[in-house]
């Protein structure tokens, strides 16, 4: 627009009646090339707000998937943790019957017996463990129950408005931006009582 009013005024000179309207350069007119200018940098995108809200739904079911995986494979590492306790017992039976094992080869009858002790604290560990396993996959599962899953779903349409009104409100900026802009441009052509 600038180039154009130049080329304009270089071409047809001060001649007729309008050739003094200038709307960008000339004396004065600097604000409304940088209101121009400014708009670009003035204006937010809307589409981030949206964004935001989509990461944070998918972190919040990324982490309410998790703690029902982890809820699941508790059975499986109970299971693991029974099977590991079986073949403990199976040790402990053969130590203290004196038959042979791989840990126990070059150990006489009073080492025999302290590896079974040690091998029976292992498994006490072991049987803490499977019930420890059955609390926390009961604490889960009222958690998740009671708490987690209600809790998401009860606030899923206030960050979603939430959202919007943060989308809402930057459109609004942006359309006053454009608005103040324009409205400047008016002002100035009204001043040069032109009728359109």
């Amino acid at each position: 627009m600038e180039r154009y009013e130049e080329n304009k005024n270089k071409k047809a000179g001060k001649i007729g009646e309008f050739a003094h309207v200038n709307l960008i350069s000339g004396d004065g007119k600097d604000n409304l090339k940088a209101k121009l200018q400014a708009i670009s940098t003035q204006f937010k995108n809307p589409f981030i707000h949206i964004s935001n809200w989509i990461k944070q739904e998918q972190y919040t079911l990324d982490a309410l998937i998790s703690c029902i995986s982890y809820m699941q494979s508790i059975d499986g590492r109970k299971a693991k943790t029974q099977l590991a306790i079986r073949d403990i017992d199976d040790e402990i039976s053969k130590l203290n019957s004196g038959k042979f094992t791989f840990g126990s080869i070059f150990k006489d009858e009073a080492g025999k017996k302290a590896q079974a002790i040690e091998r029976e604290k292992d498994r006490a560990l072991l049987e803490m463990d499977v019930f420890n396993y059955d609390v926390i996959k009961k604490i889960l599962t009222i958690y998740l129950a009671t708490i987690a899953i209600p809790d998401f779903q009860r606030n899923a349409k206030r960050r979603y408005a939430i959202a919007m009104g943060y989308y809402c409100d930057t459109e609004v900026h942006n359309a006053e931006t454009i608005a103040e802009c324009w409205d400047s441009f008016k002002q100035v052509i009204d001043s040069f009582g032109i009728k359109y």
